[in-house]
């Protein structure tokens, strides 16, 4: 009876698991059918494009929920790390600025990692403050002002297509550049000792230190993790906006954060799958034209609301 029980639970929570994915291929079939710009291949590739935007920082966030942490200060850490790149790109050039991005966002990520894993600082309110403090260093910096991107060619990184022929536009450059990243995480997260780390963290921290895992030093390296996405995520917003300034892309990381929610993440922590985040991503990055704020809003609502009673809707049950 108990093996009963189990296998059909089993089936159950992996039901659960591709349920985002449903909703996805489900929303392309309706499209297709129901609007004639999603005939154009095109049109796809745009979304895709801007999926790639949301995934790369949602592949890190994904690992800080799993520790049931979160980060409120992405948006304006990213904001930030963009001011600073386009100050010293004229200086350095575009490869060591691309490098000193990622290297920003990880040095970013291990002062609000350190506060809040060591110092014992609430995730929330720490980076609700640190969102302040980036945003007025960028203030800082630009003297409020828009900044215009100093190099041209680097704005490739976000506008370019390869592989076009004919009609078709060809494959964004995030997109390709965006599945190394997805490969990456997933292996990092569900291939390797430091991600069962990373969920047993999340499922029980009393055990998981009895299980000898360093628990600190877990949460620690998944802000870091966090960190790196971070800046790649700078820089290819940054070259696809062709601008940079303290306000760019408000609520990223509210985008974010739902994205993860709506992949399987539970704020509760312990759950979490990188393909579903990624499948999210595209979800959330559907190109409707209307009530997009309404849509946006309704997520965050139904979403967070759905975690806070339980597991939210695309969460396996346990």
């Amino acid at each position: 009876m108990n093996k009963t029980f189990r296998f059909i639970k089993t089936i159950r929570n992996r039901s659960i698991d591709v349920s985002i994915w449903v909703v996805l291929f489900g929303l392309v079939f309706i499209l297709f059918f129901a609007n004639d710009q999603y005939t154009n291949i095109n049109n796809y590739m745009n979304i895709l494009r801007e999926a790639s935007f949301l995934c790369v920082a949602a592949l890190g966030m994904t690992a800080i929920i799993i520790t049931k942490n979160t980060d409120l200060s992405i948006g304006t850490m990213i904001a930030l790390i963009s001011v600073i790149s386009f100050k010293i790109m004229p200086v350095i050039g575009i490869w060591p600025t691309i490098l000193s991005a990622v290297c920003l966002g990880i040095l970013f990520e291990m002062i609000n990692g350190f506060f809040i894993v060591y110092l014992k600082i609430y995730a929330f309110i720490l980076t609700l403050g640190m969102q302040y403090i980036y945003r007025g260093i960028a203030y800082i910096i630009t003297q409020e002002k828009v900044l215009q991107v100093p190099v041209k060619e680097y704005t490739k990184i976000g506008n370019s297509n390869l592989f076009a022929s004919g009609s078709f536009d060809g494959i964004p450059l995030p997109v390709i550049l965006v599945i190394p990243l997805i490969v990456f995480a997933y292996v990092l997260l569900h291939r390797t000792s430091f991600g069962r780390k990373v969920f047993a963290v999340g499922n029980n921290e009393k055990a998981a230190l009895l299980m000898g895992i360093k628990v600190e030093k877990t949460k620690f390296l998944a802000y870091v993790l966090l960190g790196f996405f971070n800046g790649i995520a700078a820089v290819m917003i940054s070259s696809r906006l062709w601008i940079a300034s303290a306000e760019m892309r408000p609520n990223y990381e509210f985008d974010v954060i739902t994205v993860v929610v709506i992949g399987g993440c539970a704020l509760s922590g312990g759950k979490g799958n990188i393909l579903n985040t990624m499948a999210a991503a595209v979800f959330f990055c559907n190109d409707i034209k209307y009530n997009k704020s309404v849509q946006r809003g309704s997520l965050y609502a139904v979403y967070y609301s759905g975690d806070a009673f339980g597991d939210g809707f695309f969460h396996s049950q346990n």
